[in-house]
Order: structure tokens, then C-alpha cells, then sequence
């Protein structure tokens, strides 16, 4: 679930696993969207920094996937197909989608 203020992730049964609140550095976090690769791991746009997340399976934060000069200026939403290992990616600012194939095991 994406608040306001951050990810609230749950288990299937709607138990509280772990909240996300952006990045390590303190930045904060404006969830924009938020989906799941093939290995599990959670991947966040964030409205605050312009970047996509990616968070490991237990919400510690892994790498940015995507920064501003990716040609992405304000990341809103994304999907992660997982038969063809691309990720779709919606810019609001500039009107666009980008599609990124994956070149390894991650996004």
C-alpha cells in the first residue's frame, strides 16, 4: 500500500511486515508507484528525489535504478513484466513511457 508518507507493506493476510520511508540518506518519500520484479525485490518511484527505488524483499534499500539524466524526469508509474524482464516506467512531467530491458538478474 503507497500512503502519503510512505510504503506500508503487508503480508498476504494483511499483517504489517515493514514500512518504507525513503531513502538511507533521509531524503524522505512521495510514492508515486511501486511493483515487483522476477526476484522479488520492490521497486518505488519516488516523487521526492525523481528516482526509481528498488528495495530488497524485506524494504532495506538496494540502489536507484533510475536518476534524473536516464532521460526520466519525474517517475510516476511503472510495471515490471516478468516474461520479458522489461520495465515500463511513466514520466509525468515530460509525457512519457520508457521501457528498460533487463541486462542481468535485476531490473
Amino acid at each position: 500500500m503507497t500512503t502519503q508518507d510512505g510504503d506500508l507493506v503487508t503480508e498476504r493476510g494483511g499483517r504489517h511486515r515493514f514500512s518504507y520511508t525513503g531513502h538511507p540518506s533521509g531524503s524522505g518519500l512521495q510514492p508515486r508507484g511501486i511493483c515487483t520484479d522476477a526476484l522479488s525485490h520492490i521497486l518505488v518511484c519516488d516523487g521526492r528525489t525523481k528516482t526509481v527505488q528498488m528495495l530488497d524483499s524485506d524494504g532495506q534499500f538496494l540502489s536507484h535504478l533510475l536518476i534524473r539524466p536516464s532521460g526520466i524526469f519525474s517517475p510516476w508509474g511503472l510495471s515490471y513484466d516478468v516474461n520479458t524482464h522489461r520495465l515500463w516506467v511513466g514520466s509525468r512531467d515530460n509525457n512519457t513511457v520508457v521501457v528498460y530491458r533487463s541486462e542481468s538478474s535485476h531490473c
